[in-house]
């Protein structure tokens, strides 16, 4: 009986262990996930190219979806805004007033405005609805970059004199259907032109690309340029905060990018496989995924927490992707070169 005792007791001793590892899997899997669901979009399908917008023999530099992802803004050396629907491919309106080429354009986060900016020295507000430019900014230098705060509070530029201009937007007109922007604060630091710009989603901070190779974070309320980060080994064309603020992308000339961490400055990981200047890079809303555009030719798609490639996207080659913007609930995205593409997530079943 002692024998047979001992016996059993090693055979429950052994199932007990086996099965520990099991019932702690189930009980985490119940349990509320601190990551975001987005995850999921990451590993769980493939971008599929569904529908081509046709453009014309001018590289569409620029893209932006409004807030609803009903419509979708870009912008080329035709020196025009195209509002476009991206469901049905139709051109919807076409905003004309500049007179040299548009760098930039960006909606306002309530998606009643647009503003564009441009190397013929100005910045300008419209709105799309109505097809009808409410106010015209002129600048002192050659615009590359335009950015609205998550708050609507704000508009930010970036030009040729190494200058980031802070704009004070009303969210309404005043009396007679005008717009009183005020110029409420200039940030200086670069040495060298301003491609990007990005607002943290809190408001408090702005993340600025530029061609002296640097990325700087700026605290918005006393001006004063907090980090530069340093690394790239050529200019830096493209910044962009994460859905979280947590982190900064930037694409550069030296065909990589690079995530920083907005804490600290430090550089997290550096993401290789372009063969090409990268001319844009943008997150998905749910932050799961960072997708970047090249002169290569192609869109690579980037697992955000490993900096895994997930995708290569080549329906672009030979040409240039310049523009790259996600849909706000993160199902689509739109790239251009002459043409836009948009491109829809497909889950794997």
């Amino acid at each position: 009986m002692n024998r047979l005792y001992f016996y059993w007791l090693l055979l429950v001793i052994a199932l007990s262990t086996a099965f520990i590892p099991a019932i702690g899997g189930i009980n985490d899997d119940k349990a509320p996930s601190k990551k975001p669901a987005s995850g999921k979009l990451a590993s769980s399908g493939q971008w599929r190219d569904i529908r081509a917008i046709k453009g014309t023999e001018h590289l569409i530099r620029v893209l932006a979806f409004a807030p609803d992802g009903k419509t979708l803004a870009s912008a080329s050396d035709e020196k025009v805004v195209k509002i476009w629907d991206p469901a049905t491919g139709l051109e919807l309106n076409r905003l004309a007033g500049h007179k040299d080429n548009i760098w930039s354009v960006a909606f306002s986060p309530d998606g009643k405005m647009v503003a564009s900016g441009s190397f013929d020295r100005t910045v300008k507000l419209w709105d799309p609805a109505k097809n009808k430019l409410l106010l015209s900014l002129k600048r002192p230098a050659e615009i590359w970059a335009v950015a609205f705060s998550p708050n609507e509070r704000m508009l930010a530029s970036g030009d040729t004199a190494c200058t980031i201009t802070l704009f004070d937007v009303p969210t309404s007109t005043a009396k007679g259907g005008q717009l009183d922007v005020k110029e409420i604060k200039i940030l200086q630091g670069h040495s060298a032109d301003v491609f990007s710009l990005s607002f943290s989603p809190d408001n408090k901070l702005l993340a600025s690309g530029s061609h002296d190779n640097t990325v700087k974070i700026w605290d918005i309320e006393s001006g004063e340029c907090i980090y530069t980060l340093r690394g790239h080994r050529h200019l830096t064309y493209s910044v962009v905060f994460s859905p979280d603020g947590k982190m900064v992308a930037s694409g550069s000339f030296d065909m990589t990018v690079k995530l920083w961490n907005v804490e600290t400055g430090e550089e997290i990981r550096t993401l290789q496989g372009h063969k090409g200047q990268i001319r844009v890079v943008a997150f998905s809303p749910d932050g799961s995924i960072i997708a970047s555009g090249s002169e290569d030719g192609t869109v690579k798609i980037w697992e955000t927490a490993t900096g895994k490639r997930l995708q290569d996207l080549t329906v672009h080659v030979p040409s240039w992707v310049h523009g790259l913007a996600f849909s706000p609930d993160g199902r689509f995205f739109a790239s251009s070169d002459y043409s836009i593409k948009i491109w829809e997530f497909v889950a794997q079943k």
